[in-house]
Parts: structure tokens; sequence; C-alpha cells
């Protein structure tokens, strides 16, 4: 090779490298953009999240720090009955939503591939049936070989579950694994034995001489740390393998302990409260003052009309033409004729000088005051725990309502208090079913509650035909449906367009026609031309004289 051509080689290398030395950065930069996987963490969280110092860490396990007990938050239901309308209307509102959707065509819950774009194979929608029939049995067809306890179907699952997290904004569910490690049931538990386990960075966690066996095999050990003031009930699994999290407290003893893959815990209304230990804020602690009000005013209600406390007036008789006897005699009467029961509404009878008067004591609208202020506590109760007073058939008037211009007043209200406290209740319930039971079987499934704005069939029906007439094509339809392709079907079905492209195709084929007679008109030209060229060619050669050559 010459001087000359390596040098030009050379440049052409030169040329082409400066031109493209920022390629590698631009597809590195559109990789590294594409994907964020972060690499391992430089620490641990710095903060404090859960007080260090609480001494109810003894037990080895923390307690709500409330005033409060589990047992009080259960008798309110009990005794507030605006209270158990409220948990029993939502109650039976989620176990609506307990049979699959592919069955009732209405409300229920569906099992759905995470890709909502993604067509379902054969495969995949036999599997999704399967998992939603796991979550109907709540666990696998077969039954429990190791327990004697029935198991619940899935719409007394909610019914506990719902009422456990709306009085104590806590609800848990135990997942029983099979020998895989998958879930093979889940039950709801009793809330109000669960307790969250102390941690290991405040226990110290080890088996010890003195030990004892709790009723799922796990042990417990009395110890103390070195640098805790006090003494700390260690927890401990026998095979060391998975770290405890939750424990079940029984009268004040501990009975098991669960890992966090054995045990859902479901808050609600998480705080970052470190004093709250980690436990929920229900709304029945929200609404104390309220509810101790409300008993007191129903309390004042009932001794009023029990004991006859407040009386509507007095009778004064005038005159002392009535002698003692015939007093006596007209109080026993008057009492027969109009007390009520128990002695109620006593109406004292005097004598006076002269004539018969009748003393009124209620003149004011006490009454109207006492009905407006058990209406206000009604509105409290109900606007915490997000419902609509006229959902538990209290139609309560007053206030600032924004109505719907072509909605009846019931209508929307029904559907406002659905999106505030409806919906945010089926997406925590979900959620737990996700995280505790669907992503560990496949995490590229997902459980919804389906249905709460869902279309009738026949307004679906008129929909698809719309989008299917506008901007949709009908294989597009189809998909949506999990249906498969059709031939011909990548057409919107809309007469204006299919009428425009009728006019396009017609016009395309009279350019076409046009194009093949002026091709064919050029080809009868040059054809002709070809023909008199030949003739004049003939032409010439019959008149020309040949030349001859002198030889002279």
């Amino acid at each position: 090779m010459s001087d000359d051509s390596s040098n030009q080689w050379v440049d052409e290398v030169t040329e082409w490298n400066n031109q493209t030395y920022q390629v590698p950065v631009v597809v590195r930069d559109e990789i590294a953009k594409g994907r964020y996987s972060p690499v391992k963490a430089k620490h641990a969280p710095r903060s404090a999240y859960t007080d260090p110092l609480s001494i109810q860490y003894a037990m080895g396990y923390k307690d709500r720090n409330i005033s409060l007990t589990y047992d009080t938050l259960k008798k309110i239901p009990h005794q507030l009955s605006v209270v158990g309308a409220i948990i029993n209307t939502r109650c039976n509102q989620v176990a609506q939503f307990s049979t699959p959707f592919r069955l009732t065509k209405s409300i229920g819950y569906a099992v759905k591939h995470k890709d909502s774009g993604r067509m379902t194979t054969k495969g995949e929608r036999k599997f999704i049936q399967d998992l939603e029939q796991f979550i109907y049995s709540c666990g696998s067809s077969e039954t429990n070989q190791h327990s004697d306890i029935p198991r619940d179907d899935f719409e007394t699952f909610l019914k506990k579950i719902v009422r456990d997290s709306l009085i104590y904004d806590q609800a848990c569910v135990e997942i029983v694994p099979d020998r895989r490690g998958l879930p093979f049931e889940f039950l709801a538990v009793d809330a109000a034995t669960m307790r969250i386990a102390v941690p290991e960075t405040l226990n110290n966690i080890g088996l010890h001489s003195h030990s004892s066996t709790l009723m799922n095999g796990r042990e417990f050990n009395s110890g103390s740390r070195g640098d805790a003031p006090f003494k700390l009930l260690d927890l401990c699994n026998r095979k060391g393998v998975d770290k405890p999290a939750f424990v079940q407290v029984v009268n004040g003893q501990i009975e098991n302990v669960y890992s966090r893959a054995e045990l859902s815990f479901g808050v609600r209304n998480p705080r970052t409260d470190i004093y709250v230990q980690g436990y929920g804020y229900s709304e029945l602690e929200q609404l104390i003052t309220v509810i101790t009000s409300h008993l007191y005013a129903e309390e004042y209600n009932r001794k009023f009309f029990v004991n006859g406390s407040a009386p509507k007036g007095i009778l004064n008789i005038r005159g002392d033409n009535l002698t003692p006897d015939q007093l006596e005699g007209l109080r026993r009467q008057w009492r027969a004729n109009v007390e009520g029961v128990e002695n109620s509404w006593k109406t004292p009878i005097f004598q006076a000088d002269q004539g018969l008067d009748w003393v009124n004591l209620h003149p004011s609208n006490r009454e109207m005051e006492y009905g407006a202020w058990l209406e206000y506590l009604i509105k409290i109760t109900t606007a915490v725990f997000l419902i609509d007073p006229a959902e538990v058939n209290f139609d309560l008037k007053g206030g600032v309502q924004q109505q719907p211009l072509f909605e009846s007043s019931a209508e929307w209200k029904l559907k406002a208090s659905r999106d505030r406290g409806l919906k945010p209740l089926l997406r925590f319930i979900a959620k737990l079913i996700n995280e505790n039971v669907i992503s560990k079987i496949d995490d590229h499934f997902v459980f919804d509650f389906v249905g709460l704005d869902e279309l009738t069939e026949h307004e679906k029906h008129e929909l698809r035909k719309e989008q299917v007439a506008s901007y949709m094509t009908l294989n597009e339809i189809r998909r949506a449906e999990d249906l498969p392709d059709v031939t011909d079907g990548d057409y919107i079905l809309n007469p204006t367009y299919m009428q425009v492209k009728q006019i396009k195709l017609q016009e395309r084929q009279i350019d076409m026609q046009e194009k093949q007679q002026q091709a064919m008109q050029q080809q009868q030209e040059q054809m002709q031309q070809q023909q008199a060229g030949g003739e004049e060619d003939q032409d010439s050669g019959g008149t020309e004289e040949p030349e001859y050559a002198d030889t002279m």
C-alpha cells in the first residue's frame, strides 16, 4: 500500500470516528433511562421509627399506646346503634363482591394480567380461573389434613376482616403455606389478639436455657439486654430461620409467633408517630368525644322517659274548696289518666287561692335543640366513617350540597359515598390479597374488585358500538373482550369513514385507469412511429442509385 493510500485511509477513519464518537454515550444513556435498577443500599435508615424506651417491649411485643383498649373498642358497636349500623352496612356492601365477576356480570372480583394491553393465552385464562376459584374457596380445593378448623368462604372472610378493620383499624390474615412454600389457604383471625413483635434491633434474639414451646412450634425466652433498663421477653424460631414479626396474645400470654410471610397485618390509616408503635388509627379512636357525647345524649333521653324527671307543667288549683282527701283523690285520678310508663311525666298538683291554672314549664324549643344536637353527632360519625347518612337510613337535611344537574339527590349522594368510603376499603382489601396471596403464586397477575362503576351489559354493548364506529377497529374491540381476530377486521365500522374509503379507492382506480390509458396511448404512438419509420426506409432504398468507384 502506498503512502498516499495509507494517509487517505487514516483520514477517512478519523472523520468517521469524529462523526460517531457520541453514539456509545447516547446508547448508554438510553439503556440507563429505559430501566432503573439501583445497587445495594449504602446504609440502613438512620431515623427512629419506634419508641426505643417503651416499657411495653418487656413482654416481647409492642402494645397499642392509646387510652381505649381492644375490649372497649369491641363494646362500642354494641352500645351505640349508629356505629353498629355503619359497620354492618359496610360489611354487607363489601360482601357483595365475594363472587367472581365472570359469573355475576355485575359486581365481584377478577384476576387480571398486570399488562392490560396483553392478550392472554388459553393457558393463562385457565390459570386465572384457578386463581379466582382459589380466592373464592379461601384456599385450595383440598382440606388441610393438619387442622379440623372449618374454612370460611370468601364472603364470610370479607365480613370478618372488614369488621375488624373498622373497629380496630387492624385486619389480620393468617397464610398457611404448602410444602413448596406457596399459599395453601388463608384465614381471618381475631385482630384483637394480634400484636407487633419487638424488632431484632431492640430484642436480643437467641436461645436460652429457660424456653417454652408455643402452639405453632415457636419458642420464647426470658432474658435481658445489657443496655436495656428492663427485662425483655425474647422471641425466636426453633430452627432460627424466620424472623418473628407478630405474636398472638390470649389472656395476657403469647400463644403464637408469626413471621411476615405467615401473617398479614393490614392497617388502613398508618401514621409516622413513633409512640403509636406501628398500629393504625381507627375511626372509633377518632370519635372518642363524639361517641361519648352520643352515649350521654341517649342516656339522658332514656332517663328522661323512664324517670320523668322533667314535668311538662304544674296544675295549680285555686281556692280552698277541696278538702285534703279530695285533693289527694284528684292527684291519684290525674296520675292514673295522664302519667306514662314507669311514672314518667309526673305532674305536680298544688292548691292555691281561687281558680285553676296550668303553669307550662316548657315554653322554649329545647326539644328542637336536642334533636339538632343528635343530628350533629350522627353527621360527624358518618363523616369520619366516610359514609352518607342515607346509607344507614338517616335522611338528614341541611349542609352545603353540590348536586349534579342530571342526577337525583339519592343517586349522587350514594355514588359520592361509595367514592369516599367504599372504594378505598375495597382497594385496601385488594392490596392485602395481592401482597400476601396472588404475588406469592405468580406476580404477573393482580387481584381487583370490579363492578362498582361497571356498566350494564346493554350499556357496554352500546359503548362498543360507539367505539367501533369512531376510533377503534373491530379486531381491537375483540382483543379488549379477549377474543381472537377475524379476517378483514382492521377497519373502523363507520359509514362516513367507509364512504370516504370507497371514494379514495375509486379515485385510485380512476387514476390507475388513466395511467393505463396513457401508457397504452404511448405504446400505440411508439408503434405508429416505428411503422412510419420502416416505411420511409423502404421508400428511400428503392429510389437511390448505387455509387460506382472510378477505376480509370
